[in-house]
C-alpha cells in the first residue's frame, strides 16, 4: 500500500511556508492540527488526547522507540503535552507521570549525566515507578523479555549517526532496540502500540550530508524489516511507515554503482530546512484498506493516520 501524505500545521498558511516535527508529529498522534512548536496541545493550552494513551486506556502496552532523546518533539508528540517543544524536561515528566509508556528507548542521559532532555533527577524517579534502566545494547539484551517496564538511555542527547559510531560504540542499532521493544510489548493479549522514528534522517538532510542521510535511512529500513519479519505469518497487525516532513528538498542527480553514495543536490534555501513537499506514506497489514477512507486523489492528509490507527 502506498500513498502521499500532507504535512501541513496550523501556522503553515499565514506564518511558516512548512511544518516542524513537533506539529507535524501531533497531528499523526493526534488527529489535530497544532501550532508550530506546540506538542498534542491546542493553541489554548487543552491537551488532545494521542493515540498512545488511547492505547493505554484499552489495555494495550506502549513503546517509544528511537535516534533522539525521549522527550524531543516526535517521541514527546505520542506521550506529552506541552505549548513548547522545547520544554524537554517537562515533557518527560508527563512520560513519566501521565502517559508512562511500557518502553522508552532513545537518547537523554548517561549514568553520570543528565540533560536539558532527562534529569538525573527524572531517571531516579522513573526507577522508583519501576522501569529497568538500561545504558548500553548489552545491558538491553540482557534484559528479560518479560520486564515489564524499560527505559533505554544509550546518550547523553541523540544517538551517533550509522556512519558516523565510533569503534566499540556501546549504543544499540535502531533495529535492535526495535527487535528488542517487540520482544517487551508482545506478550499482552490485548495487542501493543509502538512508535519507532528514525530521528536523524532528518538531522544528516539539515546537514546537507548524503553519506549520513544513506546511513540513516538504510538503518531505518533494517527497523522497518524487524517489523516485517515479525509480522510474518500475523494478521493482528498493522504497520504504517511515513515521516513527519521533508527536509532539504534532496534531489537525485544519478547513482554511482553499488556500494557507493549517489550525487545529488538540496533544494531547500540555505540553511537547508524543512520543505513542504508531501511524504510518502506506506502501509501493510490488518484493515490497512481502511486508510482508503481518507485518500483524495491519491493524497491523506497527516491527521488521518490517526483516526486510520485509532479505527
Amino acid at each position: 500500500y502506498y500513498k502521499c501524505a500532507v504535512t501541513t500545521s496550523l501556522l503553515n498558511v499565514d506564518q511558516y511556508p512548512f511544518t516542524d516535527s513537533a506539529a507535524a508529529a501531533s497531528a499523526m498522534a493526534t488527529g489535530h492540527k497544532v501550532n508550530w512548536t506546540a506538542v498534542s496541545t491546542s493553541p489554548d493550552g487543552v491537551p488532545y488526547t494521542t493515540i498512545l494513551e488511547h492505547a493505554k486506556a484499552m489495555g494495550k502496552r506502549t513503546g517509544l522507540v528511537g535516534t533522539d532523546p525521549i522527550s524531543r518533539a516526535t517521541p514527546a508528540a505520542f506521550g506529552a503535552h506541552d505549548l513548547s517543544r522545547y520544554n524537554y524536561q517537562s515533557m518527560t515528566d508527563d512520560l513519566l507521570n501521565s502517559s508512562r509508556p511500557d518502553v522508552m528507548m532513545g537518547g537523554g542521559a548517561t549514568p553520570t549525566a543528565g540533560s536539558d532532555y532527562v534529569s538525573l533527577a527524572q531517571v531516579n524517579t522513573a526507577i522508583s515507578l519501576g522501569y529497568q534502566v538500561v545504558y548500553t545494547q548489552a545491558q538491553m539484551d540482557s534484559i528479560s523479555n518479560s520486564a515489564d517496564k524499560v527505559l533505554g538511555l544509550f546518550a547523553v542527547m541523540d544517538l551517533a549517526f550509522e556512519v558516523e559510531r565510533p569503534a566499540g560504540c556501546t549504543e544499540p542499532h535502531l533495529s535492535e532496540q526495535t527487535a528488542k521493544a517487540l520482544a517487551l510489548l508482545e506478550n499482552d493479549p490485548d495487542g501493543f502500540f509502538l512508535m519507532v522514528e528514525g530521528a536523524k534522517i532528518d538531522y544528516g538532510s539539515h546537514n546537507g550530508n548524503i553519506p549520513q542521510i544513506t546511513g540513516e535511512v538504510l538503518g531505518f529500513n533494517d527497523a522497518v524489516q524487524v517489523v516485517l519479519d515479525w509480522m510474518r505469518g500475523r494478521n493482528d497487525t498493522l504497520l504504517i511507515v511515513t515521516a513527519d516532513h521533508e527536509t532539504g528538498g534532496l534531489v537525485i542527480d544519478h547513482g554511482n554503482g553499488k556500494g557507493n553514495y549517489v550525487t545529488g543536490h538540496f533544494t531547500s534555501p540555505l540553511p537547508l530546512d524543512h520543505t513542504s513537499a508531501n511524504v510518502p506514506l506506506y502501509a501493510l497489514g490488518s484493515n490497512v484498506s481502511i486508510l482508503d477512507d481518507y485518500i483524495v486523489d491519491g493524497v491523506m492528509d497527516n491527521t488521518a493516520i490517526f483516526h486510520a490507527m485509532y479505527r
